[in-house]
């Protein structure tokens, strides 16, 4: 082996392998990402693991090649790439390209040709060759200067001539030969009918190559295998033509070009957050200014005497008064006093913290005029109110304005809007308070200047922000609920489910696991003999569709509708409603989500009220156990 290493990678047969391997992967806007998250996965263990300095990805251009034109029916029997494969390869020829691996495609011409070439000219210029695939027909090309890697085996699995021995009893670049008298079914090349692998292999081996078999038919010992041989001679030696590999395109071989360049991280960012690959998107490197140390500088609370006039602003970010970090921006109506001049001169691009909250910050903070600039700022709102801290003058927060700007966007969090209007990547871990605050002073202007752009600058300032403030305030007030009642329905509705259960077991003959879908399934299509309406991966379905078609062929479906709304209203919230009260306060807190729908609706969440039926009596009756009341 030489000092220097190439790696080729049979692309298009790993973008299969992913596709059919990862099932259901899409983004929000529903681009499928199957292929691409198992490929970029494959590529980075490959390029953790094996540390190549030169590496190729190899790709098929079309179906229509060389063979065809031998062979009309060659693959023919292999169905075109899927729809849903085919809007995902330009994504992973940019993903490769980004980071800054060649690419190889040839038109006329398939991945193997392209390998088998660049891995013969790379033997003429003493460079050794690893191939990553996993088809047997590459095999063919592995030599003293050669190898193959099949990274789907456990643990992988490293090819030399000694294993293909091992494996087909013959020798690497007798393979074709072997091809040429059993032929492939995957690949519909016909070789001769009525030899299997075992004869091709004793064949091969006897008379050393197919060249001196076929010239030596009449030595052939069993008649059958003879004539079969001799009706078919043309067949195998297209058979062959069609097997071997062409170590002769067309293609320069260039080792600069094979050499692995350095990623292009921002591109690389782009591509992930764009396929919001949230897992890939951290383990890229954050920016250097990112990685650069922010300094916070701890200062007492009656240094914010003159640090802050009443019409200033105040950028903050923070879960609690432990550890608010802000960045105050003197703007105008201040008072410039000698104390002030010197503060404002030294806080310039420098970011602060109070360990002890004292009057200054807490009426700094409560004061409608000091305006309020943060991310998510009901969050910090509500966080500060359980530290008897007062949040008033929510003035901008970025996560609304982004919102209001693209509300079909599946994503607000600060790293993400940092990329996309800043073009700074936050690199892997969280973003720190003092480097949160750093953001939103530059996303502010940016922000503000798109939603004047949209004409929607009053509607985030008089409906919006204020808004935020009232949630704030219905999160902290809390929702009361009349326990008493849920106790009674829960009690009641325990023995509605016995019953119901037991009419399940009459009409079924049978008692069973009614929330196993197996047991169902037995009972439905193999005991009742209803039709199968659709199949899932695990066999007939049992969804709600199903049973609602199934509920107007016999009673049990519609007993089994019944008993699963039943349970989940229980365990939803009947039962678990009671457990979620805050024991200080006697009330649920759910939280109120102002930028999660695309139509511009509220939902909650901690809990989901927002989806308490109102058509059923048990969903009435859970509404009347919520209490309109004030605060107490």
């Amino acid at each position: 082996m030489g000092k220097q290493h190439l790696y080729l990678i049979d692309a298009t047969a790993f973008c299969y392998r992913a596709f059919y391997a990862l099932k259901g992967l899409t983004t929000s806007f529903g681009q499928p990402t199957n292929a691409i998250y198992g490929f970029v996965t494959m590529l980075n263990k490959i390029l953790k693991e094996n540390k190549p300095e030169y590496l190729a990805a190899c790709f098929d251009v079309s179906r229509d090649t060389f063979r065809q034109k031998k062979f009309a029916e060659y693959k023919i029997q292999r169905p075109p790439m899927p729809e849903g494969l085919t809007a995902q390869i330009p994504y992973i020829k940019e993903i490769i390209s980004a980071q800054g691996i060649a690419i190889y495609e040839l038109k006329g011409y398939e991945a193997d040709d392209i390998i088998a070439t660049l891995s013969a000219k790379a033997k003429t210029h003493k460079i050794s060759t690893t191939i990553i695939s996993s088809d047997k027909d590459i095999l063919q090309l592995i030599d003293d200067n050669t190898d193959v890697f099949n990274p789907y085996r456990e643990d992988g699995l490293l090819y030399d001539a000694k294993q293909v021995a091992e494996r087909f009893g013959v020798r690497p670049e007798d393979l074709p030969d072997i091809i040429a008298l059993m032929g492939d079914d995957v690949d519909n090349i016909p070789g001769v009918p009525g030899i299997g692998e075992k004869t091709a292999v004793e064949l091969i081996k006897e008379f050393g190559s197919l060249d001196k078999l076929l010239n030596n038919t009449d030595k052939i010992k069993q008649e059958k295998i003879k004539k079969a041989i001799n009706d078919n001679i043309e067949q195998i030696k297209l058979s062959r033509e069609l097997a071997v590999l062409d170590k002769k395109l067309d293609i320069d071989f260039e080792l600069e070009k094979l050499k692995i360049g350095e990623p292009d991280v921002k591109e690389l960012y782009r591509l992930f957050n764009r396929l919001e690959f949230k897992k890939l998107l951290k383990d890229l490197p954050a920016d250097e200014e990112q990685q650069s140390e922010i300094k916070i500088e701890e200062i007492e609370d009656n240094d914010l005497t003159d640090l802050l006039g009443p019409a200033d602003e105040l950028f903050l970010c923070g879960q609690s008064k432990q550890d608010l970090v802000f960045y105050a921006n003197p703007v105008r109506n201040i008072i410039r006093t000698d104390g002030f001049n010197k503060i404002s001169n030294g806080a310039k691009d420098k970011f602060f913290r109070i360990s002890e909250f004292k009057d200054n910050i807490r009426g700094i903070l409560a004061c409608p005029e000091v305006k309020k600039v943060g991310h998510n700022l009901k969050k910090i709102k509500v966080s500060l109110a359980k530290d008897n801290i007062a949040l008033e003058g929510l003035y901008f927060d970025a996560m609304i304005a982004a919102y209001l700007i693209n509300p079909s966007s599946s994503d607000y969090a600060l790293d993400n809007l940092a990329w996309e209007f800043l073009k700074v990547m936050s690199g892997s871990g969280p973003l720190s308070n003092a480097r949160a605050v750093d953001l939103i002073l530059k996303l502010k202007p940016l922000l503000e200047e798109e939603l004047r752009k949209k004409s929607l600058f009053n509607l985030f300032r008089e409906i919006e922000m204020p808004l935020s403030s009232v949630l704030a305030e219905m999160e902290l007030n809390g929702i009361k609920l009349d326990l008493k009642l849920l106790r009674e329905l829960s009690q009641d509705l325990e023995k509605r489910l016995i019953k119901l259960i037991e009419q399940i077991y009459e009409m079924s003959g049978t008692e069973f696991n009614i929330n196993s879908p197996k047991q169902l399934r037995d009972i439905l299509f193999e005991r009742l003999k209803l039709p199968v309406v659709k199949r899932s991966k695990t066999g007939p379905s049992t969804d709600e569709e199903v049973l609602r078609n199934l509920a107007k062929k016999h009673k049990l479906p519609q007993l089994l509708l019944e008993y699963r709304q039943l349970t989940k209203l229980k365990s939803t919230y009947i039962d678990a409603l009671p457990d979620l009260v805050d024991k200080n306060t006697g009330r649920i807190h759910t939280s109120f989500n102002q930028a999660a729908t695309e139509t511009g609706r509220l939902s909650s969440s901690n809990p989901n009220l927002q989806n308490i039926p109102v058509k059923t009596d048990i969903g009435r009756k859970i509404r009347q156990a919520i209490i309109s009341s004030s605060p107490d």
